[in-house]
């Protein structure tokens, strides 16, 4: 299944991945935050403290699907888009939505691309799986 957004853009290390107008090639697509944060007992408090000790990691996988005219077309994007992450495996990630907008300190743990043929297209799917690092202000 692929999900149109017209008001989702992600960015990584300066190139658009994702453009409003493409398509989600998936049913759910997301990511996750994770924290160190930990619950520590006092002596003689009614309660435990909570401690954050920073360290925030997460992970994005983002499904990208594009048609393109011929194969040769999808073929010269599928290899840009894996030159890129090549020779940007860290940056900065940013999702956009609408006027709102959260960036990350990054890294590229995966890239696969896949060609398949639908009618009057060649599909180009990109599946992208990002560490997150530190949330940049």
């Amino acid at each position: 299944m692929r999900i149109r957004s017209n008001i989702i853009r992600v960015t990584y290390a300066g190139q658009d991945i994702f453009e409003p107008g493409q398509h989600l090639s998936a049913t759910e697509y997301g990511f996750s935050r994770s924290f160190s944060t930990t619950a520590e007992p006092i002596i003689g408090a009614e309660a435990q403290a909570m401690r954050a000790y920073g360290n925030a990691q997460g992970s994005l996988n983002l499904p990208v699907s594009v048609d393109y005219a011929s194969e040769p077309e999808a073929m010269a994007a599928a290899l840009q888009r894996a030159d890129h992450a090549e020779h940007n495996q860290t940056g900065v990630l940013t999702m956009s939505v609408n006027d709102k907008s959260r960036s990350w300190n990054a890294g590229i743990q995966s890239v696969e691309c896949r060609l398949s043929y639908v009618a009057n297209a060649v599909r180009l799917t990109v599946t992208y799986g990002f560490a997150l690092g530190a949330e940049i202000g």
